[in-house]
């Protein structure tokens, strides 16, 4: 025996009543459509061929989405009603949230959002200078929200609450549990979290008898910029970011940045506290036609933990950094594409005294090669290449070229022995002279090499640099 029974309603799209709407109607043996009134409303009468089923009710609404109804059916069914809403008007969904630190705010923290346990997630904010964030969706119907921090050790923090719609949600998560125990932090770079192959962090710590850094470990940046470390209880602290990329931005010391000053390069303000937060930027690239080159040489007694590759800060004449880079194996090093102007170079190397070098740059004086920048305990000085006996001229005795490549020429008015060492004080070469000598270096590595003629004039020294 067949069912037949009536399916009525009304079709809405934007919660207003849809005239001329095409609707479809399906059910065994008895598929159809027809259109809406003046009203939005429909009817029709639907003769199954099986006695229990399920009719289909639906229509394309004004976003091109299906809006159906299903409902079952017997041989006792005489009606049937449906109201089929297209295009309903979104609930808002309201979302706010605290991310806090031991009871402090947690500013710029990522959270991210998913409405199916973050198989996916569909949004993310960060957190303001109180560590609140706020969001706000649209949602058709009930669900749940969930929301996810990386907290001061990268571990996923989660929570979720069920809403509604036009629901207000609020939560408030752990960034870091046991700050008592742990300083932590976040890196920026152009107001962007800084990324792990961007950049690397030293910590020093103060020592108080001594009264000055020592160097204590590596700190890794995680890939949301953050980073943490242990307390104890020596809690004075010095951090300094490294670039990978030594052209976009300079070694930076935290928490206050770099004192320059005409004869020192110190950091200053070293008391941190928690959260921390280091602050970048790109300087930009220079476009000149000049250049500024040497190379570093350590002295063997400078023996500083965490020395590591040299860097060299370049300044303009208001002592602002402008450059930054690294020397290569050979201690060698390069500022290219400068302007005109005054500049001063210095080693990165926190509290040691540095000597005062002003360098100008202009259309008589383009380039600036050979600077040779020595480092031992006592500080950073330039070495001018003169000799260590006064009575003793320099044109009584020659050495050239310098820098060298494959040879060393040394002409002198006197007979005597010449010695060459290497920056670790090994002999490199060692002979007897007459007046002229040719030295072959073909085998030599790049670097820094002291060479000293004794004559019966007197002592002569100088460093040379081969490339």
């Amino acid at each position: 025996m067949a069912a037949s029974f009536n399916v009525f309603g009304q079709v809405t799209n934007n919660g207003l009543p849809a005239p001329n709407q095409v609707v479809y109607v399906q059910a065994t043996g008895a598929d159809t459509n027809f259109r809406t009134d003046t009203l939005g409303n429909y009817f029709a009468s639907i003769k199954s061929t099986i006695q229990n089923g399920i009719v289909r009710i639906f229509f394309v609404d004004c976003k091109g989405d299906t809006v159906e109804a299903n409902r079952t059916f017997t041989n006792l069914t005489r009606s049937i009603y449906s109201r089929l809403q297209g295009c309903p008007p979104a609930g808002k969904v309201l979302v706010s949230g605290t991310v806090k630190t031991y009871m402090q705010a947690s500013r710029f923290i990522s959270v991210y959002f998913s409405k199916d346990n973050f198989r996916t997630y569909f949004d993310s904010t960060k957190t303001g200078l109180l560590g609140k964030f706020f969001e706000q969706y649209y949602t058709k119907g009930a669900g749940k929200l969930y929301v996810r921090i990386r907290d001061c050790e990268d571990n996923w923090i989660f929570d979720s609450l069920p809403y509604n719609a036009s629901d207000t949600l609020s939560f408030t998560l752990n960034f870091c549990k046991n700050t008592d125990k742990v300083y932590h932090g976040t890196i920026n770079l152009n107001s962007k979290a800084i990324k792990p192959d961007e950049a690397f962090m030293l910590r020093y710590k103060f020592n108080p008898v001594r009264k000055n850094f020592e160097f204590v470990d590596s700190i890794s940046v995680n890939k949301h910029g953050s980073f943490h470390f242990p307390k104890d209880s020596v809690n004075e602290y010095l951090l300094k970011v490294l670039p990978t990329d030594a052209s976009r931005f300079s070694a930076t010391y935290y928490p206050n940045g770099i004192k320059w000053n005409h004869s020192n390069a110190r950091s200053i303000g070293i008391h941190l506290n928690n959260p921390l937060r280091v602050y970048l930027k790109d300087y930009p690239s220079p476009s000149g036609t000049y250049r500024i080159s040497g190379v570093v040489e350590v002295d063997n007694g400078f023996k500083r933990a965490g020395y590591g590759a040299v860097g060299i800060h370049l300044l303009d004449n208001s002592d602002k950094v402008i450059g930054f880079t690294y020397a290569n194996r050979a201690g060698s090093f390069s500022f290219d594409n400068l302007d005109a102007g005054s500049y001063r170079v210095w080693i990165d190397q926190c509290g040691l005294p540095t000597e005062n070098k002003i360098i100008s740059l202009n259309a008589n004086n383009p380039v600036e090669d050979n600077l040779v920048i020595t480092a031992n305990n006592n500080g950073v000085y330039f070495d001018e290449f003169l000799g260590l006996n006064e009575a003793y001229s320099e044109s009584e005795t020659q050495v050239y070229p310098n820098p060298f490549a494959d040879v060393i020429n040394l002409v002198s008015k006197d007979y005597g022995t010449v010695t060459v060492q290497d920056m670790m004080g090994r002999i490199v070469y060692s002979n007897n002279y007459v007046k002229n000598e040719e030295i072959r270096t073909d085998n030599w590595e790049e670097g820094v090499y002291l060479i000293t003629v004794q004559n019966k004039k007197g002592l002569y020294r100088r460093k040379l640099v081969k490339k």
